[in-house]
């Protein structure tokens, strides 16, 4: 029996929003060597000009109205500030991706800054200088992480985290709790490893473990900011259900990158690639990566919860109930704020 499938004829299609954000690729160079990262056999491969120019062109004209700026580590590149100026003269926003090391340098984030950077999504993963170092593979990478991300609150910057939750980390939920209480961002993302492209997923957190770290944050922060727990199944965050992004909820997080673009010109999926509707790939996509068993189709949220990853042997917990046909049923009106603070955050760029 094909799960997916008829959970798929369950789905009613929210007529919310669906998100504009384009990722635009600057090449695969990074002076880090997370041991998670899905590119290790692409290191240091910057990309021409030409071809971010020729994204930038097919992403406007796919309708993307902001974009990010990923890598690899897309401020090493050799043309970084030329890249921000030609994101600015297609685009309302323009936000990267980074792990910090060159916006420690305060001359280098403000240079950005004035250039046109007024987002930065910081790759945080550790809870202190030991456990950060450790999976970044450089010493002295949580000094700089924590510098960068003070750098860009100062500026006025809009500040989220990601964070990849392994077993040596997934315990020390109180340690992540207290600091992002700290760091006060605007929004943090949790993940769980998934074993795709080149990453090494011995280290995979459990998802009932990676649950728990989400809901002590929310323990200490309340709602202060945004909270993302990316391809989790919703049995393990029950009451915390509005903080599930998996893949039919990723189409409405405005911050988060179009998955009808990102498919266009996939060689290695010609189904997601041949695509007109960004909801249609999220379906595909979740139907390639992950799996329903059998006993979920007792669940109420069988028809909107992307399953467990192929390869997991982790149980689920199918919770009773009406069923929930919407995928956004528990993100509604999640982000009201977002049009008005991409109009503020650029106004004087």
């Amino acid at each position: 029996m094909d799960l997916h499938s008829l959970a798929d004829k369950l789905l009613i299609r929210p007529t919310d929003k669906l998100n504009k954000r384009a990722r635009i690729d600057t090449g695969s160079e990074c002076a880090y060597n997370c041991f998670f990262c899905y590119y290790h056999d692409t290191f240091r491969l910057e990309r021409g000009m030409e071809a971010i120019h020729k994204d930038m062109i097919c992403a406007q004209s796919s309708g993307m109205i902001d974009i990010d700026l990923s890598g690899g580590e897309s401020s090493e590149h050799s043309k970084w500030l030329d890249i921000i100026a030609l994101g600015k003269k297609y685009f309302r926003n323009v936000s990267t991706v980074s792990n910090g090391n060159k916006f420690s340098d305060k001359e280098f984030l403000q240079e950005s800054y004035d250039t046109g950077l007024r987002e930065i999504l910081f790759s945080m993963h550790g809870y202190d200088s030991e456990s950060h170092d450790r999976i970044t593979g450089v010493a002295g990478s949580w000094k700089k992480l924590r510098k960068a991300i003070e750098n860009a609150q100062q500026l006025g910057m809009l500040v989220r985290l990601n964070t990849t939750l392994t077993r040596q980390t997934v315990s020390h939920y109180a340690e992540y709790g207290k600091l992002l209480k700290h760091i006060n961002p605007f929004e943090i993302n949790f993940l769980t490893i998934n074993p795709w492209g080149n990453c090494k997923a011995a280290e995979r957190a459990a998802y009932n473990d990676v649950c728990q770290v989400a809901k002590c944050v929310v323990f200490h922060i309340s709602d202060a900011c945004y909270l993302n727990v990316r391809f989790v199944p919703f049995c393990h965050m029950v009451f915390y259900e509005y903080a599930v992004c998996d893949y039919l909820q990723h189409v409405y997080d405005p911050y988060d990158w179009n998955l009808l673009y990102s498919a266009q010109g996939n060689e290695d999926d010609e189904e997601a690639a041949s695509c007109t509707d960004e909801f249609d790939v999220a379906l595909i996509n979740r139907r390639n990566s992950f799996v329903k068993r059998i006993e979920c189709i007792k669940c109420k949220y069988f028809a909107i919860c992307d399953g467990v990853e192929k390869t997991s042997t982790e149980p689920v917990q199918p919770i009773s109930g009406n069923r929930i046909v919407d995928c956004n049923h528990y993100r509604k009106d999640y982000y009201t704020e977002y049009e008005d603070l991409m109009e503020k955050l650029n106004e004087d760029s």
